[in-house]
């Protein structure tokens, strides 16, 4: 569990995954939104793993701000329960598999994944992996993500909450090596 939170519309995530973004999902979401049940949490992939999508939000719901989102469809390797929860990628299953398991690559991680909603484990599905909170195109996405009571305005990384069993977003240090994953444009609550 996170000690905090900080507002969706404050934290523009960065996509390090590599491009996969297809012109067709340009600007358009998936037949039945990005969460339809005909591709989101179902045991068999709908999509080629790693297939991204970018869409523009006007911020037109809720508190969301407006700007690009890339969203990349993948499989999950653990239950997910809600939306906003974040997980770093298990490279040694599957360069695009979606796992809580924090991973170093050379001393270094820098990808990190953010459920849309509830999923089933080993399910297939979309995640937000860079940019803005997507409210206007997934409305439980105006909502908050899970810190550790530290988060300042700047860099943030990808860390353990509380007992290891949560990610959150925690405050880049000076030497560290894990690479940034966010913009956090105000404190955590």
């Amino acid at each position: 569990m996170a000690d905090s939170t900080i507002a969706a519309e404050s934290v523009i995530l960065l996509n390090n995954w590599p491009d996969g973004i297809i012109p067709d999902l340009v600007m358009t979401a998936p037949d039945g939104g990005f969460t339809g049940s005909a591709h989101h949490n179902v045991v068999a992939a709908k999509y080629q793993i790693g297939t991204m999508s970018k869409v523009y939000s006007n911020g037109d719901t809720g508190d969301s701000t407006h700007g690009w989102s890339t969203l990349m469809y993948a499989q999950t390797k653990v239950a997910v329960t809600k939306e906003f929860e974040l997980f770093q990628p298990a490279l040694a299953t599957d360069v695009y598999a979606v796992s809580s398991v924090h991973v170093i690559v050379n001393g270094i991680s820098m990808l990190m994944a953010c459920s849309i909603s509830a999923m089933t484990d080993e399910y297939y599905g979309w995640f937000l992996v860079g940019g803005v909170a997507p409210a206007d195109w997934i409305a439980a996405m105006d909502g908050d993500y899970p810190t550790n009571d530290s988060v300042a305005v700047g860099q943030a990384t990808c860390g353990s909450g509380d007992a290891d069993t949560q990610m959150v977003l925690e405050p880049q240090t000076a030497g560290e090596l894990d690479g940034p994953v966010a913009w956090c444009l105000t404190v955590d609550a």
